[in-house]
C-alpha cells in the first residue's frame, strides 16, 4: 500500500481550543488556545511527508537510537525505514529520530465535530519492521479540554510479538507568543532527572535517574538551554507572559505505565521559537530498560491481543 496518499485537512474547535489536523503523519499543523496560536505552525498548503507540525506523536520510538538499534527483551533489533526513502539522506547519523510513523499518510477511521481518529496499520510498515502493530492517534474534546491519545495495538497473528511502545507526545509550543516578549514559565513536579554528558554528540542518559532540587516546584521562567528527561508528577503548567496558562495532565492508566516520564526542552527557543513539555520520554528508554538502569515498567509493552495508549489532557487555566 502507498506510504503517501492524498492529504486531508480537518479543523476541530470548541470555545477554548482550535486545531488544524492532517492525515499526513497524523500531526496537528497548529493549536490555538483562547484564539492565541501556542504552537509552531505549518503554513504550506500541503504538508510534506515527515513534517512534524505543531504537534505529533511517536508511538514506538521517541528521540534517538544508537546505530538505529533498539534493544528489547534480550535482543537487538535493527529498525528499518520505508524502502522508498533514502535512509542515509534523512538519517545520516543513524539515530532513527522519532521513528517512522510521521513519514506516512494515516487513515481516518472516525470523524465527528469534536473528534478525529487516525490509524496506521501494520500492513503498511516495512516488511522488515520487527514489531508488526497498528497505531492510533486521537484528538478530541471533553467539555472545554483537549484530549490527545496515542495508542498501539498488536493483533494476534502468527507474526505477533511483544512490542515496546513509548507512546510519546511531542508538541512544539511557541516560546514567544509575540516578538521580543518575555520567556514563558513552567511549573511541574519533577522528581528525578536523567543526566547525560553535556558535550555528548548524542545527548543520551546511560544511568538511572537521580534525585535533584526541582527548580520548577512553582512557576519559574524557562531558560533557553534546558534539555532533559524527568520522572515527574502527572500534572505540569505552562504560563506565557500574557498570563495565558496551559495545564497538562497525564491520565495514562497505571497498568499501561505506572510512571509519568516528562521531557522538557528549550534549546529551540532562539532557533525555532519552540520548546517542548513532552509526556512519554526519556529518549534512551529501551537501552535503560535493557541494561536494568530503570524499572522495566517505565517502558510500556504491548503483547499480542492487547491495545495500550497514553492519554494526555490539555486545559485552559
Amino acid at each position: 500500500m502507498a506510504r503517501v496518499k492524498s492529504e486531508i485537512i480537518d479543523h476541530l474547535s470548541n470555545d477554548v481550543f482550535s486545531l488544524e489536523a492532517t492525515n499526513r503523519g497524523a500531526i496537528l499543523r497548529n493549536i490555538y488556545l483562547n484564539k492565541t496560536l501556542i504552537t509552531s505552525e505549518v503554513k504550506e498548503e500541503d504538508t510534506k511527508p515527515g513534517t512534524k507540525g505543531g504537534f505529533f506523536a511517536a508511538p514506538i520510538v521517541f528521540s534517538r537510537l544508537v546505530d538505529r538499534v533498539l534493544p528489547f527483551q534480550g535482543k537487538n533489533y535493527l529498525m528499518p525505514y520505508p524502502e522508498d526513502l533514502d535512509a542515509d539522506e534523512i538519517d545520516p547519523k543513524q539515530v532513527y529520530i522519532h521513528g517512522i510513523h510521521h513519514y506516512y499518510t494515516w487513515d481516518i477511521t472516525k470523524k465527528t465535530k469534536g473528534e478525529i481518529v487516525y490509524e496506521l496499520t501494520k500492513d503498511r510498515l516495512p516488511p522488515t519492521y520487527p514489531f508488526p502493530h497498528n497505531s492510533k492517534i486521537t484528538y478530541k474534546f471533553e467539555g472545554q479540554d483537549l484530549i490527545i491519545e496515542v495508542g498501539v495495538e498488536v493483533p494476534e497473528s502468527t507474526t505477533a510479538v511483544a512490542t515496546p511502545a513509548m507512546l510519546t507526545m511531542h508538541p512544539f509550543f511557541k516560546f514567544q507568543l509575540e516578538e521580543n516578549s518575555e520567556s514563558p514559565q513552567l511549573k511541574a513536579d519533577l522528581k528525578n532527572i536523567f543526566e547525560y554528558e553535556k558535550d555528548a554528540e548524542i545527548p543520551f542518559s546511560f544511568n538511572e535517574p537521580t534525585n535533584f532540587e526541582n527548580p520548577f516546584s512553582d512557576f519559574k521562567t524557562l531558560p533557553k538551554d534546558l534539555d532533559h528527561s524527568f520522572l515527574a508528577g502527572n500534572t505540569s503548567f505552562i504560563r506565557w507572559p500574557n498570563g495565558l496558562t496551559l495545564k497538562i495532565t497525564d491520565e495514562t492508566d497505571p497498568k499501561t505505565c505506572p510512571f509519568n516520564p516528562l521531557q522538557v526542552w528549550t534549546t529551540g527557543a532562539d532557533t525555532r521559537n519552540a520548546f517542548g513539555v513532552e509526556n512519554g520520554g526519556p529518549g534512551n528508554l529501551p537501552w535503560l530498560v535493557a541494561n536494568k538502569k530503570v524499572d522495566e515498567n517505565l517502558l510500556p509493552v504491548v503483547n499480542p491481543g492487547e491495545y495500550k495508549f497514553r492519554r494526555v489532557r490539555y486545559s485552559l487555566i
